[in-house]
């Protein structure tokens, strides 16, 4: 889960997503909770501490200086667990309610809940949660074009095109992309801690075995900006992305290295 709001810099979510990356695999077999706080966007200074609790929270707080942490919402619940770090080398521990504030701001913070008994952490997949539902409309969307197209297609077989027209015009391109072809993952070596390459989901829209009367959807703009085609490699009609039909629009950020 990742927190964020309308201030938050760009920088310091990519400096958390970095530290996550970095410490999630020493975790991976534990059951536990990774939390990382950017407080201050300004400052680079981190710091570690430990929940101690039924699960251990296990807390990076970076640009806090030397001041209390801020809490994300649904963490460190209880005040007064006992919270332990190390500081000029030497063991300290104190109450959560000592070292933390509920009430202080942040930046930004990422929260991972870990439990190997359940689903192993084995790849890393990116998701909006809140007002933002982008991706679930574009599914939905595709789903009752596919609909449509099938009906047209018993009388005649031929491409099939749709077209997105999103109310906001400040829709990325990238939420329509997962709607469609899935949410960008990366899969996780737990053997060697490497990551893969980025790929794409098998929940979206476009797969193999389903909405396969879908050729392409095109994503217009109403402020007049050029749209963006997004194809369909497992199209019963494919269409070429050289195609006269796309000339002048942009592709879809998208890369297709096998249609598996």
């Amino acid at each position: 889960m990742l927190h964020v709001t309308e201030m938050t810099r760009e920088q310091s979510i990519r400096a958390l997503v970095r530290m996550f990356y970095g410490k999630a695999i020493a975790h991976a077999s534990e059951t536990t909770s990774l939390i990382f706080v950017q407080q201050c966007s300004a400052k680079t200074d981190i710091r570690y501490f430990e929940v101690q609790g039924p699960i251990v929270e296990k807390v990076w707080a970076r640009g806090a200086g030397d001041g209390r942490i801020a809490v994300p919402i649904g963490t460190i619940e209880n005040t007064q667990a006992m919270v332990t770090w190390e500081q000029d080398g030497n063991p300290r521990t104190r109450p959560a309610f000592k070292v933390f504030d509920w009430n202080l701001p942040f930046d930004c913070a990422l929260v991972a809940k870990i439990d190997p008994t359940d689903r192993p952490l084995t790849s890393i997949s990116s998701m909006s949660s809140g007002s933002s539902n982008i991706s679930i409309r574009t599914v939905s969307a595709l789903e009752d074009a596919n609909s449509q197209l099938r009906s047209a297609y018993g009388f005649r077989s031929a491409p099939g095109v749709v077209f997105i027209v999103p109310f906001e015009e400040h829709v990325d391109d990238q939420m329509i992309a997962m709607g469609a072809y899935g949410k960008l993952s990366v899969s996780i070596n737990r053997e060697t801690g490497k990551f893969g390459d980025a790929f794409y989901g098998r929940d979206g829209a476009l797969r193999r075995e389903k909405n396969t009367h879908i050729s392409a959807a095109i994503r217009l703009r109403r402020n007049g900006e050029a749209a963006t085609y997004f194809l369909n490699p497992f199209a019963k009609e494919p269409i070429d992305e050289n195609a006269s039909l796309f000339f002048g629009l942009r592709q879809a950020p998208v890369e297709f290295r096998s249609t598996t």
